[in-house]
């Protein structure tokens, strides 16, 4: 996962960091900090965890189409002694995934600070 266009962070402080938080029905992951900068990538690898309601059934394909929940991501920036700030929020569609055995997802995200206007970037 990487991101680009970041131009808030042309010039970011030395104490200036980016965090992604990840959550998907029960599954919640945290990436490491890496330094803000317009440009970023996390090197690291989520697995979705799926429970079925009766141990003995599979999900499958078909099961997953019917799930509604989006992949929510939320950018957080921190500061040293200060606490994590959520500077923009995306939620990912992720079912045509089932029928790909790869794919790039491009997701622009918005701030949540309305004077921020337009996109703070893509990851």
């Amino acid at each position: 996962m990487c991101g680009k266009a970041f131009v808030d962070f042309v010039n970011p402080r030395e104490d200036e960091y980016i965090s992604i938080s990840l959550t998907f029905l029960k599954n919640r992951y945290h990436t490491k900090f890496v330094a803000a900068e317009c440009e970023f990538n996390f090197d690291e690898s989520f697995l979705f965890d799926f429970d079925s309601d009766n141990s003995n059934s599979k999900i499958d394909s078909s099961i997953l189409l019917k799930l509604n929940s989006p992949i929510h991501l939320t950018i957080l920036r921190h500061r040293k002694n200060e606490k994590p700030v959520v500077i923009g929020t995306k939620n990912i569609e992720w079912r045509k995934l089932l029928y790909c055995n790869s794919a790039e997802i491009n997701a622009e995200i918005l701030p949540v600070d309305l004077t921020h206007k337009g996109s703070l970037g893509i990851i």
